[in-house]
């Protein structure tokens, strides 16, 4: 069985470290579900709507000096600053991370918490909003790609497995009917 230690797991932002980070968590995506229960109906209907890519929360030990990290995720909640594919990389070791898959986008909805002990350390914790696309699984060359959740076949119907496909340079990738 294969399992992860999260020891090389990290958080980089803009290609720097965010420091001190200690735990994170990807929500995985959610899937809408639709009523359409009518007069007369005796169960209710149901069909299914659009997916959420979900969120990626991650907390630590705060750190005032981390310019190039903590810093930027503050900066881009106080802004709304965008996150494209790459931007925001949560490794899962040191050769494979998660970001957003192409086209979609990320924003960091919640920065700036800090967590006080009189016997511990200062915290803090940061929520990122995944919206357009799933997450993927890429390695550190960019060749693999590993959607993390439901993708659509050619003939748009849903597939419930993940999908291991070559990644496409956005110039080589496949236009939208």
């Amino acid at each position: 069985m294969a399992v992860k230690s999260g020891r090389y797991a990290r958080i980089v932002i803009d290609s720097a470290l965010v420091a001190e980070m200690g735990t994170y968590t990807l929500s995985g995506f959610a899937r809408d579900v639709l009523e359409h229960t009518s007069f007369g109906d005796n169960y209710k209907k149901f069909v299914t709507g659009h997916v959420d890519g979900g969120e990626i929360t991650f907390s630590g030990f705060y750190d005032p000096t981390d310019d190039a990290g903590q810093r930027v995720l503050e900066a881009a909640a106080a802004s709304g600053r965008i996150l494209t594919p790459g931007q925001l990389k949560v490794y899962i070791d040191t050769n494979h991370y998660f970001t957003v898959a192409s086209p979609g986008t990320m924003f960091v909805t919640k920065a700036g918490s800090i967590g006080m002990d009189k016997s511990g350390l200062a915290t803090t914790n940061f929520t990122v909003k995944v919206a357009g696309a799933e997450l993927e699984l890429l390695d550190v060359s960019g060749s693999m790609s590993i959607s993390a959740s439901p993708s659509l076949s050619p003939s748009k119907s849903p597939s419930l497995s993940p999908s291991l496909s070559p990644s496409l340079s956005p110039s080589a990738s496949p236009s939208n009917p």
